[in-house]
């Protein structure tokens, strides 16, 4: 299967990092499409041990993390262009948000949705004291704001 064959290019002296990258998102839509089975979480498992996750820095370098490194991926697309800038993008992994969108399974068995920006990201008020508020015009703002980004 396609994850048995990531497993074995990561373990290469020299892995091919697009080509990688590349399979993963193919094991994403075969996984966002299908059960996963006992032969198929065995190799998400032994895939897990190795160093599989594809991280671009802005001087052009990569390299591949394990699940266990410091990195972010970028969830939401209002997340991902809030990081906007070099520093940050060397945090990301080299995933674009459609591309985790489909690999959240995969994610989702290996444990790493911890490290979604949207689940370490908080919404925070500055608006002090008793404040009361005005539905109709919460609602009225929602639509403007949702037809502004859809």
């Amino acid at each position: 299967m396609l994850i048995g064959e990531i497993t074995k290019k990561v373990k290469k002296k020299t892995p091919k990092y697009d080509k990688i990258r590349k399979r993963l998102i193919e094991v994403g839509m075969v996984l966002a499409k299908s059960e996963l089975d006992i032969a198929t979480k065995d190799a998400l498992q032994s895939l897990s041990e190795t160093k599989f996750l594809p991280k671009r820095y802005a001087d052009g370098s990569s390299e591949l993390l394990g699940i266990s490194a410091k990195y972010l991926i970028a969830d939401h697309p209002r997340y991902r262009s809030a990081l906007s800038g070099d520093d940050t993008n060397d945090m990301l992994l080299d995933f674009v948000v459609e591309e985790v969108q489909i690999m959240n399974v995969m994610f989702e068995h290996l444990g790493i949705q911890k490290y979604y920006l949207s689940s370490l990201v908080s919404e925070k008020s500055d608006i002090e004291g008793d404040v009361q508020e005005d539905d109709v015009l919460s609602n009225e703002l929602r639509d403007k704001a949702y037809a502004l980004y859809w």
